[in-house]
């Protein structure tokens, strides 16, 4: 784990850990309106003493795991997510008010925005026995109550320090699934990517004889959308526009259907129509 670990053992067996760090996560990347936020909030535990004690610290180990995955692991490199304090919200509140009272000199104030809401929490419980850690974590929206991702396991106990990451990885893939790796193409043309999520825009890169082309989607519902694109090369440019459809198949694979009609620029009767098949393969994380 590459965040700083200062841990103390307690009593026979299990060992509790404060993380340094993990409560700022929220300011290392911007948040914006669309930016999905996470918060761990309360965790227990049940079985041997031990477990009391690290059902309330495996909060915090989640959160540095998820952290450490959005920031280092190039998985999750295009993932529009924030984590987000919780345990302690009502002390940044109270921090918050503090600071836009009368009684605080406005050049050192620090936070001048309300914090922002999670959008998701996680909460759960863990347990032992002799030979086993186990554990149920549940990811939840918190406007609607849905549930958004669960993640339920066991490991042998001498493992049980292996769990945070799991959950983490699960809760991460759930909130910023790892997208899909794009190829096909149609006569002459190559077109290959990634694509992080399919309900937002996505460029694909496209190649053809002599020519390079930038496909730009704007999608317009969950299955459908507009398409632009530029080419260039061998001395010639030009731009094209169309439409494409999205077909859900087995194993989270789709394939992408387009047709876009293109021209050169400044040159007469060089417009055409094209088609494209590619498909898009989920990443494995």
């Amino acid at each position: 784990m590459g965040w700083k670990t200062c841990a103390r053992r307690i009593g026979p067996g299990l060992i509790v850990a404060v993380l340094a760090g993990a409560s700022l996560a929220q300011g290392l990347r911007p948040l914006t309106p669309k930016t999905f936020r996470v918060s761990v909030g309360e965790t227990s535990g049940t079985g041997s003493p031990d477990m009391f004690h690290f059902g309330r610290g495996i909060g915090d180990l989640i959160i540095t795991d998820m952290v450490q995955m959005l920031y280092e692991d190039p998985t999750y490199a295009d993932c529009d997510m924030g984590i987000l304090e919780w345990r302690r919200r009502a002390d940044i509140l109270k921090e918050f008010q503090l600071q836009q009272s009368r009684y605080i000199d406005p050049a050192t104030v620090t936070m001048h925005r309300m914090p922002p809401e999670p959008t998701a929490l996680i909460e759960g419980t863990v347990s032992d026995t002799p030979d086993a850690f186990s554990w149920r974590m549940t990811m939840r929206d918190r406007a609607s109550g849905n549930v958004l991702a669960v993640s339920e396991g066991s490991v042998p106990i001498k493992d049980f320090w292996d769990a945070s990451g799991i959950i983490a990885r699960e809760m991460m893939d759930a909130a910023c699934p790892p997208g899909w790796e794009a190829s096909g193409g149609g006569a002459y043309m190559t077109v290959s990517g990634h694509v992080a999520r399919i309900d937002s825009p996505f460029l694909l890169d496209g190649v053809f004889p002599g020519a390079n082309v930038v496909f730009s989607y704007a999608p317009s519902g969950p299955l459908a959308g507009t398409v632009s694109y530029t080419f260039s090369g061998g001395g010639f440019s030009g731009t094209g526009t169309g439409s494409y459809t999205l077909t859900e198949q087995e194993g989270k694979v789709y394939r992408l259907e387009q047709t876009t009609t293109g021209c050169v620029d400044g040159a007469p009767n060089s417009c055409r129509s094209n088609s494209e098949v590619i498909t898009l393969t989920p990443v494995k994380s």
